[in-house]
C-alpha cells in the first residue's frame, strides 16, 4: 500500500519551494524591459501552474491518506 501521507507532504514542499522561487521571480520581473519581461510572465505563467498541480495534488493526497486509516 501506497504511504499517501509521505507521499503528499514530497508534493506539499516541492509546492513550497516553487512558490518561493514565484515571489523572487515576481519582485525581479519589474526591473525587466520589453521581450525580457515578456518572457518572464510567461515562466511565471507556467511555474504558477505547475506550482497549483503541485498543491491540488499533494492535497488530495493528503485527503486519501486520511481515508485509508
Amino acid at each position: 500500500m501506497m504511504d499517501y501521507e509521505q507521499w503528499s507532504e514530497q508534493y506539499l514542499t516541492q509546492a513550497e519551494a516553487l512558490r518561493c522561487k514565484l515571489k523572487a521571480l515576481r519582485k525581479s520581473i519589474a526591473y525587466l524591459k520589453g521581450g525580457e519581461q515578456d518572457a518572464a510572465y510567461y515562466r511565471l505563467h507556467m511555474l504558477y501552474e505547475m506550482y497549483l498541480e503541485l498543491r491540488h495534488t499533494g492535497l488530495y493526497l493528503q485527503q486519501r491518506g486520511k481515508h485509508a486509516k
